[in-house]
């Protein structure tokens, strides 16, 4: 009889639990607070990978990459106009340029962590790391690496992909290939290989 009372008791302290989480998050939003949860945030998971590189036991290289295809370019401009409250003509302007870099290039914004932070160097002219794309047998090298500083509008984003805080950001674009299906970022060094797939829409 008491293990049935005392069971009981527990069902009822989770029930009353369960309800305060749900009536604490009706509240906040009642008094203004909103949920950043957007068609953005939900999609930039199925589109960034990351990859750590080991050595003896030791991190030599953390990497989060994501694949800006017209898709995610297009409702990531949704997200930021809603957020910096852009006039429609500035919004439109911004998904035309858009359209035109998914259209001619495939690109890649990049967080990068070395322990080393000397050859954390992607976009210099003598770089430490080999960058390459794999498109099924076609071998790919970057029309440009381009390092992002953290305080610029359009890198605020990536506090969603929970990027290291002491990576250094890059976009790494490449001529649009024909091939389909998937490609594969590549950064390597004599310290080893970061391999990432990504799906090609």
């Amino acid at each position: 009889m008491n293990e049935q009372k005392i069971s009981r008791n527990v069902r009822i302290c989770i029930l009353v639990f369960f309800l305060l989480i749900m009536s604490s998050c009706a509240y906040m939003q009642d008094i203004g607070v909103r949920s950043y949860s957007s068609e953005f945030t939900r999609m930039i998971s199925s589109h960034t990978r990351s990859f750590k590189l080991y050595r003896d036991f030791e991190t030599v290289a953390i990497c989060k990459a994501t694949y800006f295809d017209k898709k995610l370019a297009m409702s990531f401009i949704d997200s930021y106009s809603k957020q910096a409250h852009l006039p429609d003509v500035e919004k439109e302007k911004l998904k035309e340029e858009w359209k035109n870099r998914t259209k001619n290039f495939d690109e890649f914004w990049i967080a990068f962590y070395t322990g080393n932070e000397n050859i954390n160097n992607l976009a210099s002219l003598h770089p430490f790391w080999n960058v390459h794309a794999i498109y099924g047998k076609m071998i790919e090298k970057p029309l440009e690496i381009e390092e992002i500083e953290r305080n610029r509008v359009r890198n605020q984003w990536m506090y969603l992909i929970d990027a290291n805080r002491w990576s250094k950001n890059y976009i790494i674009r490449f001529r649009k290939m024909p091939h389909g299906g998937k490609v594969n970022l590549i950064i390597a060094s004599m310290l080893g290989t970061i391999n990432m797939e990504f799906n090609k829409f």
